[in-house]
C-alpha cells in the first residue's frame, strides 16, 4: 500500500491515492476470506467425529 501513496504523492494526487491503497487493502482482505472458505471447506479437511 505505501507505493501506491507515494506514487499518488508524487503525483500531486494524494486523495486518490489513499483510496487506491485502501480499495487494495479490502481486496486483500477478500480474497484472504474467500481463500479461507475454500480451504475449510473441503470435506477431508474436517476432523471426523464420532
Amino acid at each position: 500500500m505505501g507505493w501506491l501513496i507515494d506514487r499518488g504523492s508524487a503525483a500531486g494526487n494524494i486523495t486518490f491515492a489513499w483510496q487506491q491503497g485502501l480499495l487494495l487493502r479490502a481486496a486483500a482482505a477478500a480474497f484472504g476470506a474467500l481463500m479461507t472458505i475454500v480451504v475449510t471447506d473441503r470435506p477431508y479437511r474436517q476432523a471426523y467425529v464420532s
